[in-house]
């Protein structure tokens, strides 16, 4: 799944709020009720392609699964996954 994300001023940066809806918008056809995607403390992160970051998906029985999110290209698009 591709995501666009938002820029700050003249640099396009990831915005790690928008990315976890993603990702919970994703998980409700398989969670146990209410999926909710924590992506840490960094809120922005910079655009650079091929760099990636995890996220811990929980849903009311506890953790599902590490989603893996990768930066694919500098405009902030995101792809992401369950990490195996």
């Amino acid at each position: 799944m591709i995501v666009a994300l938002t820029g700050c001023g003249s640099e396009i940066v990831v915005d790690v709020s928008q990315v976890e809806a993603s990702i919970e918008e994703w998980a409700e056809s398989f969670a146990e009720g209410p999926a909710t995607a924590d992506c840490g403390e960094d809120r922005q992160r910079p655009s650079e392609p091929g760099s990636s970051f995890i996220c811990e998906l929980y849903d009311d029985a506890g953790l599902i699964f590490d989603v893996e999110v990768t930066v694919v290209d500098e405009e902030g698009y995101v792809e992401f996954g369950a990490v195996d």
